[in-house]
C-alpha cells in the first residue's frame, strides 16, 4: 500500500510539471551551466526515434504496465529494493503513458546545458532510476540473485 501511494505521489508530480510546462511554455536557465527547463513536445520515444508509432508505444507500454502490476500484485519481489524499483518504473510509466494517450506525445522540458543530449522529463527519470535499483536488486540482493539463477537454470 505505500509504494501505491508512494508510486501515485510520483506520478502526480510527473503529470503536474507537465502541466505548468504545457500552460507556460518555459525556456529558461534552471541551473546555469548545467540544466535549462524548455517545452518540447517528443512525438517518439528516447532521442525522438520511431516518430509516427504512437500506438504502437502505447501498446508496449501498456503491456510492461500491466506486467509490473502483475508482478507487484503476485508478491514475486519482497524486498525493499526491488518493490522500491518497481514503483518508480511503475509511476514513470504510466506517467508518459498518459501522455500518449491524451496528448499524442509525451511532454519534455528537462535539457542539460554542458553536453549534447536527449531533452528529458520526471518520468523518464523516474524509470531511469527505477532501471538502476532494478539492476541493483537482480545483482545484489540475495533475493534477486535467486530469481536471475532460477531464471537461467531452467
Amino acid at each position: 500500500m505505500v509504494y501505491a501511494i508512494v508510486g501515485a505521489l510520483l506520478f502526480f508530480v510527473d503529470q503536474g510539471i507537465k502541466w505548468f510546462c504545457v500552460q507556460n511554455r518555459p525556456d529558461h536557465v534552471l541551473i546555469p551551466g548545467l540544466l535549462q527547463l524548455v517545452y518540447t513536445e517528443n512525438r517518439g520515444m528516447s532521442f525522438s526515434l520511431f516518430e509516427g508509432f504512437r500506438w504502437v508505444f502505447v501498446a508496449i507500454t501498456a503491456a510492461a504496465l500491466v506486467f509490473v502490476v502483475y508482478i507487484l500484485k503476485k508478491g514475486y519481489v519482497q524486498a525493499v529494493s526491488g518493490r522500491i524499483a518497481l514503483t518508480l518504473v511503475l509511476a514513470g510509466g504510466v506517467g508518459n503513458f498518459v501522455d500518449r494517450i491524451f496528448h499524442g506525445f509525451v511532454v519534455d522540458m528537462f535539457e542539460f546545458l554542458f553536453i549534447r543530449f536527449a531533452i528529458f522529463n520526471f518520468a523518464d527519470v523516474l524509470i531511469t532510476c527505477g532501471a538502476v535499483v532494478l539492476f541493483y536488486y537482480l545483482l545484489f540482493s540475495e533475493e534477486g540473485k535467486a530469481h536471475v539463477r532460477d531464471r537461467s537454470s531452467s
